[in-house]
């Protein structure tokens, strides 16, 4: 399409007064967010469950990136090494979370909490190794490693609270988009 045809597309569009849209759009993502959000409060312990696959699944695909990165030549033998135990403990990790979800939520709160401080100690290395992005580098190795902290601190509380953390959020959230495009609806009228 030529940037004439786009323009006169544009010109026919009804909501080219309006970047956000026709206000039905943020009132629908609000109802389908508050609906995620009610349905985690309602039933936390499945969403876990959901959540307990899914992050396993996660772990195992992300193990074996970090494996399949320690093979690549190009990288200090230090952080290959570390890339690879990460990579076997995130593997293990996904593993049990697969099989075994409900039981394995503390296990997964433990791991989760390793996992992080050992991917802060692999970012800190690269940010060393790498002058030009380390600011970039040593943020996510800090953060990784307050993350870890917490979940280590009470590992399966933390699972739970961030399960409900979502829910919460996805309520609110919901809310203030529903309100928005109700907002937009009356003063478009």
């Amino acid at each position: 399409m030529t940037g004439v045809a786009e323009d006169s597309d544009l010109a026919r569009s009804p909501d080219r007064t309006d970047p956000v849209g026709p206000w039905w759009r943020p009132a629908a993502m609000g109802c389908v967010t508050l609906l995620f959000g009610v349905t985690v409060l309602v039933w936390p312990q499945a969403v876990l469950q959901v959540m307990s696959v899914l992050v396993g699944l996660w772990l195992l695909l992300s193990g074996l990136v970090r494996i399949v990165t320690a093979f690549r030549p190009g990288r200090a033998l230090g952080q290959r090494m570390l890339n690879g135990a990460v990579g076997v403990l995130y593997g293990v990790t996904g593993g049990v979370c697969v099989a075994d979800p409900l039981a394995s939520l503390r296990l997964l709160g433990i791991t989760l909490g390793l996992a992080w401080l050992l991917s802060a100690a692999v970012d800190g290395v690269g940010a060393l190794s790498r002058p030009a992005h380390q600011w970039g580098l040593l943020v996510v190795a800090g953060v990784s490693a307050a993350i870890g902290l917490v979940f280590l601190a009470s590992p399966a509380s933390s699972v739970r609270v961030f399960v409900l953390t979502v829910g919460l959020g996805a309520v609110v959230v919901g809310a203030i988009q529903i309100v928005a495009g109700l907002q937009m609806r009356q003063a478009a009228s």
